[in-house]
């Protein structure tokens, strides 16, 4: 506790915000993904959460050869971004009855993360399905915001999603966008 008091008020508190956060709470999805031959960590989330009717947004994909030692760990020592799925994968975002296909950009300086920018017009739930091919096997799995928010779950079962994608752990959740409304003061007369 001293150590973390000091750090405080020797100007350390970006640092000990980031430190004392736990990992869990994180505003993303992380699934691990055994895709063909190999496991892969997805984490799947919306740009400039909390997401608000009417402001930019879109899909934040982080696609991860995770650490053996900590798969669903992003952060873990060992990980490497996986490049060069702009090419291969795209994104279908539904929200009720409306879908539409957008293409995945290639974060700048940021290796393997993509960005799929749209801008949310309604506040329901959304989901992302990211299909085409990762390494050559078919990839075909839906992510779906959650309207309670940033729930802190975890699900080690093994589902099998199709004939070459099977789920070997679920972590977190990603809230869905809400009423520009709720978040706008003064308010509008």
């Amino acid at each position: 506790m001293t150590r973390r008091i000091r750090m405080l008020t020797s100007g350390g508190l970006a640092l000990a915000a980031l430190l004392l956060w736990p990992q869990g709470a994180q505003s993303h999805q992380r699934q691990l993904l055994h895709v063909g031959q190999a496991d892969y960590l997805f984490v799947v989330g919306s740009l400039g959460e909390p997401v608000f009717t009417g402001d930019k947004s879109g899909v934040d994909l982080t696609v991860l050869v995770p650490d053996a030692a900590d798969p669903m760990d992003s952060r873990a020592k060992n990980v490497k971004p996986v490049e060069g799925l702009e090419k291969t994968l795209k994104v279908e975002i539904k929200a009720g009855p409306h879908a539409r296909v957008f293409e995945f950009e290639p974060r700048f300086r940021d290796p393997g993360k993509y960005d799929a920018v749209f801008f949310p017009t309604m506040a329901t739930t959304y989901m992302y399905r990211v299909f085409g091919t990762l390494n050559g096997a078919p990839f075909d799995v839906t992510f779906t915001c959650s309207p309670a928010g940033h729930v802190v779950t975890e699900d080690k079962s093994v589902v099998k999603v199709s004939n070459d994608v099977t789920r070997k752990g679920l972590r977190g959740s990603f809230g869905c966008p809400v009423s520009r409304s709720e978040a706008e003061f003064p308010p509008i007369k």
